[in-house]
């Protein structure tokens, strides 16, 4: 994915890990240092629909270097709607996988702090 797609799923991912109640610490600050990667963005429009389909992963590294979780994930969006616009329907893919991701890394996680 290109650099705003990245940017957008950092932010739904950080979005999504403050709603769990997980506090997001500015870069050097001590924690887990959290490394999200966008895979696959694949957009198709074939009979009057739109697919987007999201693929992403992150790895949580702990203030030793550490790896302390390694997450991968993905979600999908589809309209039918004509005129549809790529961008929107991306947008809630990288929401929904962020969401899929941050459930999974904070279960994690909590283990790991205990």
């Amino acid at each position: 994915g290109d650099a705003a797609a990245r940017s957008a799923l950092r932010a739904a991912l950080v979005a999504q890990l403050q709603r769990r109640g997980f506090a997001v610490l500015e870069e050097g600050e001590p924690g887990f240092r959290l490394k999200p990667a966008l895979l696959r963005v694949q957009v198709q429009q074939a009979g009057g629909e739109l697919r987007v389909e999201v693929r992403a992963s992150v790895v949580a590294i702990d203030r030793h270097g550490g790896i302390a979780a390694m997450i991968e994930g993905g979600a999908r969006a589809k309209t039918a709607s004509r005129g549809a616009a790529p961008a929107l329907l991306t947008g809630r893919a990288l929401d929904a996988a962020a969401a899929s991701l941050a459930q999974d890394l904070a279960g994690r996680l909590l283990v790991v702090s205990r």
